[in-house]
C-alpha cells in the first residue's frame, strides 16, 4: 500500500508539472512589450581639480569691457563704491568722501554728486544723446571742493563720469532727481 500511495503522489507531482508547465510556455499571440534598455549617460568630463572660469565681461563697443551696469538710487548723505559688485553699490553714511567713489548731497536747494576727495574725480557731461566711454576718456575732471563749489545742480537727462577709487571710468546717466534721492543708470568699465 505504501508504494501504491508513493506512485499515487508521484502521479499527482508529474500530472501538476505538466500543467503548470504548458501554461508556462503556452505560446501567445500576444507581443511582449519592449523591455527599455538601461539609460547610461555620458562620461563626465574629467576635471582638473580647478573650477570653472567665470564668464568674461561682454565687451564695449567702444572702450573695455564693461565690468558692471545697472540702477542706482543714492540717498542723501551716503556716499557709493562704484568698484562694487554688491546689488546696493555698498552704501556708506559718514565720512564717506574719504573711501567710496561718489556721494550725494541735498541742500540750500542744491542736489550736489561729489566724488571722493583724492584728486581730480568727477566730470559734469555736457548734452549728448548717448554719452560713452569714450566721452568720459575726454572729460574734464574736477576735484571735490572745486565740484562742491559749483554747486551743480544735478537733473534727469544729464550725466556724469567718474573715476572710482580702482581708476576706472563710471558713468551715470541721471534718470530723476529729488532733495532726498538720485537715481542713475550706471555703467563701469574694466
Amino acid at each position: 500500500m505504501t508504494v501504491a500511495v508513493i506512485g499515487a503522489v508521484a502521479s499527482v507531482v508529474v500530472g501538476l508539472l505538466t500543467v503548470v508547465g504548458a501554461t508556462l510556455f503556452k505560446g501567445s499571440d500576444e507581443v511582449p512589450s519592449p523591455v527599455p534598455a538601461p539609460t547610461t549617460s555620458a562620461p563626465a568630463t574629467p576635471t582638473t581639480g580647478s573650477p570653472t572660469p567665470a564668464p568674461k565681461p561682454s565687451p564695449s563697443p567702444t572702450g573695455p569691457p564693461v565690468r558692471r551696469s545697472g540702477d542706482i538710487a543714492m540717498k542723501a548723505g551716503l556716499g557709493y563704491d562704484l568698484d562694487s559688485l554688491a546689488s546696493n553699490w555698498k552704501p556708506t553714511d559718514g565720512n564717506w568722501y574719504e573711501i567710496q567713489d561718489l556721494g550725494y548731497f541735498s541742500g540750500n536747494g542744491g542736489h550736489i554728486l561729489g566724488p571722493r576727495n583724492d584728486g581730480k574725480r568727477v566730470a559734469v557731461l555736457g548734452e549728448s544723446d548717448a554719452p560713452g566711454y569714450t566721452d568720459c576718456t575726454k572729460a574734464k575732471y574736477h576735484r571735490a571742493d572745486e565740484l562742491f563749489a559749483s554747486n551743480e545742480r544735478i537733473s534727469g537727462g544729464r550725466a556724469i563720469c567718474v573715476v572710482t577709487s580702482a581708476d576706472r571710468y563710471a558713468l551715470l546717466k541721471i534718470t530723476s532727481s529729488t532733495s532726498n534721492q538720485v537715481k542713475a543708470e550706471v555703467t563701469v568699465w574694466q
